[in-house]
Formats: structure tokens, sequence, C-alpha cells
């Protein structure tokens, strides 16, 4: 039953994203264990992993969302972290487990190659589902909520350019398909399936069987749909997203 509905799910939801090319960014780990400074805004989170590694393993990051001056996306470990500045010091607020695109290592390098792009954006858009605005220019998504991420930037189109490729766009931090779109996916043949998993399918959604496990997206960061209602109600349109390469194993 699993791999039945995963394997209808992966075949249509490739479609959803229209992700794009990124140009080439590296992180030196050099600052190790030194905290970033709350003063800096665009200070890079990621070329700081022994910093990173202890404040996301010491217990915190189980709160409430509240405040939120940076979110950072580790594609090692599948997580999104929601941190908040207070009196110079760095807090993290709160933990997800993510869902990336289908490619989940290595950088943007094309449209339609698979990969999340790694580097800092911010959020320019807050996108409801595409029924409550009638059309994704009207403010919609495919998918239920969205934030919409600064992707491609000047850099990136510049690269794509020098490369001879398209960089893309329509990268977001979003939830599910909406039942529309998650319907046209899923659509196939059910005949095999009892009268009782035909209900199921029906009535529930078959994506809790897909997420976090599989990297479903084409591009995108995606978590559940409870959990994209609380980060759209709590992050505003300009906060900094950091994506963080996969950092090497240590020996």
């Amino acid at each position: 039953m699993k791999n039945i509905i995963l394997s209808l799910a992966l075949s249509g939801l490739t479609g959803f994203v229209y992700a794009g090319g990124h140009g080439s960014r590296r992180y030196a780990p050099e600052l190790g264990s030194q905290p970033p400074s709350s003063n800096s805004r665009r200070e890079s989170f990621c070329s700081r992993p022994d910093w990173l590694n202890g404040i996301t393993q010491n217990g915190s990051g189980f709160g409430d969302l509240d405040d939120v001056d940076r979110i950072v996306v580790r594609k090692d470990r599948k997580e999104m972290y929601f941190f908040h500045f207070d009196d110079g010091k760095v807090e993290l607020l709160k933990t997800y487990k993510v869902a990336l695109g289908f490619h989940p290592e290595g950088d943007k390098g094309k449209e339609g190659d698979g990969r999340t792009p790694e580097g800092i954006y911010t959020i320019t858009e807050k996108l409801g589902e595409a029924k409550y605005k009638h059309s994704k220019k009207a403010g919609g998504s495919d998918y239920h909520r969205a934030l919409k991420l600064s992707y491609p930037d000047s850099g990136d189109i510049a690269a794509a350019r020098r490369r001879g490729v398209r960089p893309g766009g329509e990268i977001m931090i979003h939830g599910f398909p909406n039942k529309k779109k998650l319907k046209r996916a899923l659509r196939g043949d059910l005949s095999g399936f009892t009268e009782r998993e035909r209900r199921q399918f029906a009535f529930e959604n078959p994506m809790n069987l897909v997420h976090p496990y599989y990297n479903w997206t084409t591009g995108c960061i995606a978590v559940t749909d409870a959990e994209i209602e609380k980060i759209y109600k709590a992050v505003s349109k300009g906060t900094l997203v950091e994506i963080c390469p996969m950092y090497p194993e240590q020996p």
C-alpha cells in the first residue's frame, strides 16, 4: 500500500514546483564555534557548523514561534531552524523536519535539476492557496500556504547566464499540495485497493506517508500543513532564509 501511494505521489508531485538554477556558493567552516553577531543582519550561520551543531543539539528549539529574525535550513539533517536575536544573543525558537528537492546534494545549477538552492535569501511574498485568491497571479499557491524566496538573485542570474542556462524560479517554503493539485497528482488506477483503502486514500492525506522521509519537491523546502500555518503567521516578509550546503563528514 505504502509503496503504491509513494510511487503515485512522486510521479505526480515532481512537476509541481518550477525550480531554478543557482550560482555556486561554498561555506568554509573557518569560523567554527564562533556565534554569529545579531548586529550583522546578513552574517552567515552556515559558516559556523560547530556553533550550529551545538545550539541545535542542546534540547532547545521546541517552543513557540515568536519574533523570527532568521531561518536556517540544513540539508544534511533535513531540518529548518527559526532564530530570534535577543540582547546580542541568538536564541533558537523552533526546529522542523523538512523535505527538499529530489536531488538534495549540491547547489542549484540550472532550471529543473531538482536541487534546493544554497545561500542567503529573503522572503518576498506570503501566498495562500489558489482557491482563496482564484489564481497564482493574484497571490495564490498550489500548496497549502507558501513563503516565496528571493531566488534567483542577481548572482544566480549572472551565473546561469555564464553557463547558458535558465535560472528558473518559484522557490518557496510551503506545505502540502492543495486538494485539487494533490488529487491530480495521485490520479491513477485504484482497482487493486480494498474498499477500506480507497476510503482512506480519498479522505486522508497520503502525503503523510511520503513526508518528510522522501525529498519530494523539485527544489522547494516543504513542511506539513499544520507547520506551515504556524510559520505563515509568525514570519514576516523580508525575513532572511539561509540554506546550508551538505557539510562534509568528519573523519
